[in-house]
């Protein structure tokens, strides 16, 4: 009989995701009005350049965790 259940198993996308969403939930979602009076219209680009370098983080943290 086959043996049903959920896997306990992390994998590299799932690593990534969750590191990503950690870094990036708590800043996208703290202080939004703040941060759009401090940096003006360059807040976008702001955001885009902090998401790029999370990414290549998550890769890394996602690395680390799987191996």
């Amino acid at each position: 009989m086959a043996k049903s259940g959920l896997k306990k198993e992390l994998g590299f996308f799932t690593l990534l995701s969750i590191g990503v969403g950690g870094i990036l939930g708590s800043g996208i979602f703290g202080m939004p009005a703040i941060m759009a009076a401090v940096a003006g219209p360059a807040l976008i680009l702001a955001i885009l350049i902090s998401g790029i370098i999370t990414f290549f983080l998550g890769i890394a943290y996602a690395e680390l965790g799987s191996a």
